[in-house]
């Protein structure tokens, strides 16, 4: 039962094992031990430290990056392109616009798409339904201030009670 005890005393680096041969023959004088030092004497069951090699690593059940990329290509290939709702249903949005210039990562097409997302997202048609509201244009606005350095950084903004809502989806640096 050695071998699962340390001793630990305050100013000495490291646990001491007593029993361990590395330690058996040591005097206490050259293990770094004073006279009147105290110590702790700390030990374990040797079934409790085997039930606790034996337990499971639940690092190991953690998902990893890999994993996470696998279950992202799968809900991507079971999620459908949402098409907007329907411009002439009763609460709707009569039509979008996003950026248009050369070089924007992601392209004009995905902001579209995103917008389309936003738009059929079941808690903004539930809103839209429930205080009865027809938004006139949904548009990406461009990205204006920095984050974190600009004095203000408009998210987004509302005109004329909804004729224009304009969302910012890109960053500074139009990405």
């Amino acid at each position: 039962a050695g071998s699962t005890m340390k001793l630990m005393v305050p100013g000495v680096k490291g646990a001491l094992t007593p029993g361990a041969s590395a330690h058996a023959a040591t005097p206490a004088s050259l293990a770094g031990l004073k006279s009147g030092a105290r110590g702790m004497l700390v030990g374990s069951r040797a079934q409790d430290v085997a039930a606790v090699r034996g337990a499971r690593d639940d690092a190991a059940l953690t998902p990893g990056f890999e994993a996470e990329a696998l279950r992202a290509a799968a809900r991507a290939r079971v999620a459908r392109d949402v098409a907007p709702p329907r411009a002439d249903a009763p609460y709707s949005i009569g039509g979008y616009e996003v950026l248009q210039s050369p070089g924007l990562f992601p392209a004009p097409s995905e902001a579209l798409k995103l917008l389309h997302r936003i738009a059929s997202d079941p808690g903004v048609r539930r809103v839209m339904e429930s205080h009865q509201l027809t938004v006139g244009k949904l548009i990406e606005m461009p990205p204006e201030g920095q984050v974190g350095v600009s004095a203000s950084c408009v998210l987004g903004y509302n005109t004329n009670q909804g004729q224009v809502i304009a969302l910012r989806l890109r960053t500074d640096d139009l990405r």
